[in-house]
């Protein structure tokens, strides 16, 4: 883990609003509306930027999805999938049917 020796002070305002100091937020290229996980460890306040799910993807990660993707990596790797090699013969399976 990398720390900078440099220490910042801040101070918590009212309704619990914290300010990163501008050097730290410039270095992380951290901008307005990041989001950040807040766990204590060993009685330290620590902030992780936390990566977005962007609105149009959100869908994916719901556990109704979730389940359907585990279901089908399940019978993938049982080896209930077939494998092809290319469109055509993709294409060619469905005609077959």
């Amino acid at each position: 883990m990398h720390t900078k020796e440099r220490m910042n002070k801040t101070v918590l305002r009212k309704k619990n609003i914290l300010t990163i100091p501008r050097e730290v937020t410039e270095r992380m290229h951290l901008e307005e509306g990041d989001e950040f996980i807040v766990t204590e460890e060993d009685g330290r306040i620590v902030l992780t930027a936390a990566l977005s799910i962007p609105a149009d993807q959100a869908w994916f990660w719901t556990s109704s999805w979730q389940e359907r993707v585990a279901e089908a990596e399940a019978d993938r790797v049982a080896g209930n999938s077939t494998v092809y090699h290319s469109e055509e013969e993709f294409l060619a399976s469905l005609e077959n049917s």
